[in-house]
């Protein structure tokens, strides 16, 4: 690690105390930091992560797990259900980037849109020389009066933007957020199913709301995310049963029907299909 990064891990580690994921005053930008093993799952938001101590493993979607480690940085583009395994002691960024604020930063440099298109959401990259600078100095205007503090931050995110558009994750990033485009739609299914995963959810009708068919939608909608618009939804909704059994007291019934099944005695034989144990075995 160099003397920059470790700087400003030391400079996190002295400002933040706790565990879990730790909201700085910029509110696209958070810590994480475990000082013990854990595991979770849940839906990971597009965002970049800069890991700075420990690793962890990912499983998004239908993938295998990958593992991050020190030094790894991870571009996620579109809404994920995930299983996350850390290994402490783990301290990592997580920025946040508005889809605006990418949007903007394309329109300014006037990229051209790439021949191909992107094969999934996920970059895994290493951390440039120019990356760990503009993350020392987003560390840095942490220390800052509140004015001063936003406006240099806004600027390094531009910096951090631009130099995703020139890396490994370039692709991937002018297919999401151009607008109009097909990862840019898939992009709004995936945070739209995320967010309203216990309601009832017509996926045909959401196809038409984004001017595609039905098999269009779904052929996109697994290349981009390794799962089908359905299978994203049950992924999503019994990743979220998993943790809300395993923090708080509830019956597995009522999970069920909190996120969004409307049977009971279904929902048990899909947990159990996925985890390979019954929702009461995990409460």
């Amino acid at each position: 690690m160099s003397e920059i990064l470790r700087s400003a891990k030391s400079q996190l580690e002295a400002a933040f105390s706790g565990n879990g994921l730790i909201q700085t005053p910029i509110k696209w930008l958070s810590v994480y930091k475990f000082d013990a093993d854990t595991a979770f799952s849940g839906v990971y938001e597009p965002s970049l992560c800069v890991i700075l101590s420990g690793s962890k493993s990912v499983q998004m979607g239908a993938s295998q797990a990958v593992s991050y480690a020190c030094g790894d940085v991870l571009f996620v583009a579109t809404h994920l259900p995930s299983l996350v395994r850390i290994n402490a002691p783990y301290l990592a960024l997580k920025i946040t980037p508005s889809p605006q604020a990418i949007a903007s930063v394309l329109t300014r440099v006037k990229l051209d849109l790439p021949a191909s298109q992107s094969q999934n959401a996920v970059v895994k990259t290493e951390l440039t020389d120019e990356l760990i600078s503009a993350v020392s100095r987003l560390v840095g205007s942490l220390k800052k009066d509140a004015a001063a503090r936003d406006f240099l931050a806004q600027l390094v995110l531009d910096e951090i933007i631009f130099i995703l558009l020139n890396s490994q994750a370039s692709s991937l990033l002018k297919s999401v957020f151009a607008m109009g485009g097909v990862e840019a739609k898939i992009a709004r299914a995936s945070k739209i199913i995320s967010s309203e995963y216990a309601n009832k959810i017509d996926l045909a009708r959401l196809s038409r709301e984004l001017d595609m068919s039905q098999s269009s939608f779904n052929s996109h909608f697994k290349r981009i995310t390794t799962l089908t618009p359905a299978e994203f939804l049950k992924r999503t909704r019994l990743l979220n049963a998993k943790e809300l059994l395993k923090s708080q007291r509830l019956r597995a019934s009522d999970v069920a029907f909190m996120v969004g099944y409307n049977s009971p005695s279904h929902f048990s034989r899909e947990y159990a299909k996925m985890f390979g144990a019954t929702p009461m075995g995990d409460a």
